[in-house]
């Protein structure tokens, strides 16, 4: 197996485990895969990747330190790279965003947030940092309408929204005192987080 076959292999390896809640065990990949680029040779784009996966699971185990310490790791990458900061930055501008508004740095992570999102026509790529923004009660009622217009428009077209962009949208039609369509919502999109073992805790931070 070549190195750029092992290191994208591990790489997604390591991403199905995340996104499926098996945070452990995307760790202990990455683990395996920062060793192996120790005593091996690594492409700047991998070792940049490597940091990026590793910084979302600290950032989901609240790990903030550690998470920390790959942004600054992150950040020296890209300033030392002859690459153009805009080809490369979303991904780590997406991280920083989420440690801001999670270490209690909201201002910041605001306007991170709104840097990302920009004046884009559709939000569901940004679902998380909009979460983000929900949870901290500094979105517009503007925004607000638009992302639950679009969620209107998913259902008109029977496509399904990812279950994370769910879970925003429950947010707000509970903000809005539509608790009935917030819970179906949420009822729906449980299932799928309860193999995930992250049931509870989504719970709490849509309702409470």
């Amino acid at each position: 197996m070549t190195a750029s076959v092992y290191y994208c292999s591990m790489s997604c390896k390591a991403q199905l485990a995340e996104e499926t809640g098996r945070l452990n065990d995307a760790m202990k990949i990455y683990d395996t895969v920062e060793e192996k680029m120790t005593t091996g040779k690594a492409s700047f784009m991998r070792q940049y990747d490597f940091c990026i996966g590793i910084i979302g699971i600290y950032l989901k185990r609240m790990e903030l330190s550690s998470a920390k310490k790959y942004l600054d790791r992150a950040r020296a990458m890209i300033s030392g790279s002859s690459i153009p900061e805009n080809l490369i930055s979303y991904s780590f501008d997406y991280n920083l965003a989420e440690y801001d508004m999670l270490s209690g740095n909201e201002d910041l992570g605001e306007k991170v947030i709104r840097q990302i999102i920009g004046d884009s026509k559709t939000q569901t790529w940004t679902d998380r940092l909009l979460i983000k923004l929900a949870a901290a009660g500094r979105m517009g009622a503007a925004r607000q309408e638009k992302i639950l217009s679009e969620y209107e428009a998913f259902l008109a077209h029977s496509a399904e929204p990812s279950p994370t962009f769910e879970l925003l949208y429950a947010r707000l039609y509970f903000q809005n005192g539509e608790a009935e369509k917030a819970n179906g919502i949420t009822e729906k999109v449980l299932p799928f987080r309860e193999k995930t073992r992250t049931a509870c805790i989504l719970w709490k931070l849509i309702f409470f």
